[in-house]
């Protein structure tokens, strides 16, 4: 959910957004209006320079590579023997998949707070060692010490309380574990996801930063290569007075995020944290 603008639909719906009643009903519409389409890929992208070394050949040949190489790029140098992973808003599940079949993992574990993505999930992205969670990130149904890589792509930017966030993500990793937590961050510090914010809350917690990556160059490039059919996409699917909010959502070059991270007013980062 990414209504950064100042007009007065964009005030009022992120209002409404405080609400979890209404966050979870927009994911269960979303669910509903995915659950036809091929590509279910939900997050921005990257258009890397340098795909040496990316399974392609995990891809679905009716899918974009793009929202694949977010996942490899921003995990690859933090996967060295790992066998159990965590997703955080995994919806569709996609995303979970490939890291199962590019790892070989032992345990894959999804959770996301809509069940109809979870149902989605289930059906389409299945195997003997995935399993999806209808769940909180508040609040998360595992037991200390359980997962060696915990991910979280583009979904805590919907979480206001990150310390609670970041204290329970530090409780399900191991000790020798790690969290790559990517995200768009606001570079205004009064913003609930700025920076600045997020990084106090890091500094407030049991995790420290073994790493930033600054990924806004790679995803503009995603966006811009990808507007098009995710324009299509919403004019197709999405009713009439609700499509700029289905594009705010789908990050298209109309949207509020793409022009903020266009405008340099936020970035798409890439933290790893260690215990």
């Amino acid at each position: 959910m990414s209504a950064l603008g100042a007009s007065k639909s964009d005030r009022l719906w992120r209002s409404l957004w405080k609400s979890e009643w209404v966050k979870r009903s927009f994911y269960d519409l979303l669910a509903v209006v995915i659950r036809n389409r091929a590509d279910r890929m939900l997050n921005c992208g990257m258009a890397l320079r340098d795909t040496e070394g990316f399974p392609i050949d995990l891809v679905p040949v009716e899918e974009s590579p793009l929202g694949y190489q977010l996942y490899w790029e921003i995990c690859k140098a933090s996967v060295s023997g790992i066998d159990s992973v965590l997703e955080i808003g995994c919806g569709a599940g996609d995303g979970l998949a490939f890291l199962e079949r590019w790892l070989g993992l032992s345990r894959a574990e999804g959770i996301d707070y809509s069940k109809r993505l979870i149902r989605i999930a289930r059906r389409r992205n299945f195997g003997p060692s995935i399993r999806y969670t209808s769940g909180n990130a508040y609040s998360l149904p595992y037991d200390r010490s359980e997962f060696g890589l915990v991910v979280s792509v583009e979904v805590s930017h919907a979480l206001e309380d990150k310390d609670r966030f970041l204290s329970e993500v530090s409780r399900v990793m191991k000790p020798d574990g790690r969290f790559v937590w990517s995200d768009f961050f606001y570079c205004r510090e009064t913003a609930v996801h700025s920076i600045s914010n997020c990084e106090k809350a890091i500094e407030e917690s049991d995790l420290e930063i073994e790493s930033v990556h600054n990924n806004t160059d790679s995803v503009l490039a995603s966006l811009n290569s990808s507007t098009l059919d995710r324009e299509a996409f919403v004019d197709s699917n999405v009713w009439k007075p609700f499509r700029q909010i289905a594009r705010d959502f789908a990050v298209t070059k109309d949207s509020s995020l793409f022009k903020c991270l266009d405008s340099g007013r936020g970035k798409h980062l890439c933290y790893v944290l260690k215990n």
